[in-house]
């Protein structure tokens, strides 16, 4: 496979004096989303976008970001970090965040997450389904979280940070999630990913929320600047509910394998309670 990317790529080289260049199907469902690369506006899905690639350099597609902005959402809500990611990938975000991401057929992530360019020909988002939310906003709920940041290495807890907020306030609450978490970090850098929280609540509602904020709060940690987020993971299909805040999670192979090439995970949880 490498000495076929290896040839694939000096062709390009050899053919393109700057780069090589595709076009990718670009699609959303609902349709009609605005589309964004590098912060110019591309068009209204479903269309086609121009790429190039230059190997070693930032250029559309390496380096860079795509912004998929939902009808009747607005580009503000999209994660936006402060320079560009590594050289070899591109950041992937939306509004609303925690849109299920694909890339030629294949599940890659939810929003916001990385993907590791390599000439894709298709791209698809898909709205984030959150029937519970309107409900959660009119009933004027109380969200109490608590987070931790977890060493891998031997399921140490290197950093704590909890918050409440009522439920139209998740991005205020996940930003200042992430600021306490950031004080706690004395080294820049280090690979970090956020694991689904924890619903306490036991309710749909409290679902919705809890990966709401998820989304938040990894959004947040990526506009610091201060870590190398890697795309939200989910643990569910391997862990019981009540696992999902143990730091021993750590010690499971099936964990481990999961979580291969991070350094540190943040693992927390909600509760819902009814506001005044």
């Amino acid at each position: 496979m490498r000495n076929l990317r290896a040839a694939f790529l000096a062709t390009c080289i050899l053919g393109f004096v700057g780069g090589c260049a595709w076009t990718v199907n670009m699609e959303t469902d609902p349709p009609g989303a605005n589309l964004y690369l590098n912060g110019a506006f591309k068009g209204t899905t479903p269309c086609n976008a121009n790429f190039t690639f230059v190997p070693g350099f930032p250029t559309e597609a390496n380096g860079g970001s795509l912004e998929v902005v939902f009808p009747g959402h607005d580009r503000a809500e999209c994660p936006r970090p402060p320079g560009r990611v590594d050289m070899e990938s591109m950041l992937v975000t939306s509004a609303p965040v925690g849109a299920e991401i694909y890339v030629d057929g294949n599940f890659i992530g939810m929003s916001p997450t990385l993907y590791h360019v390599w000439f894709p020909h298709n791209s698809k988002a898909v709205l984030p389904k959150s029937p519970y939310k309107a409900a959660a906003v009119q009933e004027k709920a109380l969200v109490s979280c608590d987070v931790r940041i977890v060493s891998i290495s031997d399921g140490s807890a290197v950093a704590s940070a909890s918050g409440q907020c009522s439920t139209e306030k998740l991005e205020v609450l996940g930003k200042g999630l992430s600021e306490k978490l950031r004080e706690n970090m004395v080294v820049k850098g280090e690979p970090i990913a956020v694991v689904s929280l924890r619903n306490r609540s036991g309710t749909p509602q409290g679902q919705t929320l809890a990966d709401e904020l998820a989304d938040k709060l990894t959004g947040a940690l990526i506009e610091s600047g201060w870590f190398d987020v890697k795309e939200r993971i989910g643990l569910r299909s391997i862990l019981e509910e009540k696992d999902l805040e143990k730091t021993d999670m750590v010690k499971s192979a099936k964990v481990k394998e999961m979580l291969a090439g991070l350094k540190y995970i943040v693992i927390g949880g909600i509760s819902v309670s009814k506001g005044e």
